[in-house]
C-alpha cells in the first residue's frame, strides 16, 4: 500500500499544495500531519519552483528522516545556475536526484504487472518521448516474430 500526494480534490483536501502563507509546505503543521498520516518513508517531490517549493520541504523532511527523492525534471526555476544550486543543496543533504522516466519505470517495475501488462506506461513514454516509441515499435516487431502486419508500430491508441 503506496500512497501518493495528489493535487487538491475534494477527496484529499488535506493534501493541497495551498497553504494559508507559508512558504515551506513543512511549515505547515496540517501538510505534515497528513504525510505523516500516509505511513510512506519514501517520498517524492516536485514543485512549480525547485528551489524553494521543492528543496525547502525536501531539507525538512530530510531533518526528520524521510526518505526523499526529487524529480529532477518535474520542476523548475528562473535560470540554468539557480535549478543547478538547489540540485546540488538538495543533494547533498542528501536527496535522491531522480527523473520522471526513472519514477515511472520504478513504479511499473515489470513489463508484464497486470493491469495492461504494461501498455499504460509505454503509451505514456513513447507519448512523451518519441524516440521511446521507436523501441516499443521494434520491442512490437520482435515479439511478433518479424511480422510487422502482426505488430501495431505505434503505441496503443497512436
Amino acid at each position: 500500500g503506496q500512497v501518493y500526494l495528489r493535487p487538491q480534490s475534494t477527496q484529499s483536501p488535506a493534501l493541497s499544495p495551498l497553504r494559508p502563507g507559508e512558504i515551506n509546505a513543512w511549515d505547515n503543521a496540517d501538510f505534515v500531519k497528513a504525510v505523516k498520516a500516509t505511513g510512506a518513508k519514501k517520498l517524492l517531490f516536485a514543485g512549480i519552483v525547485t528551489d524553494v517549493c521543492v528543496v525547502f520541504p525536501v531539507l525538512s523532511a530530510l531533518a526528520e528522516g524521510f526518505e526523499c527523492y526529487v524529480v529532477v525534471d518535474a520542476s523548475g526555476t528562473f535560470n540554468t545556475a539557480v535549478r543547478d544550486a538547489a540540485l546540488t543543496r538538495a543533494s547533498d543533504a542528501g536527496a535522491v536526484l531522480i527523473n520522471w522516466f526513472a519514477v515511472a519505470c520504478e513504479f511499473q517495475r515489470d513489463w508484464r504487472k497486470p493491469p495492461n501488462a504494461g501498455q499504460g506506461l509505454a503509451d505514456l513514454l513513447s507519448g512523451h518521448l518519441p524516440e521511446y516509441s521507436y523501441l516499443i515499435s521494434s520491442h512490437k516487431v520482435a515479439t511478433s516474430g518479424g511480422n510487422t502486419s502482426a505488430a501495431t508500430l505505434a503505441p496503443e491508441g497512436k
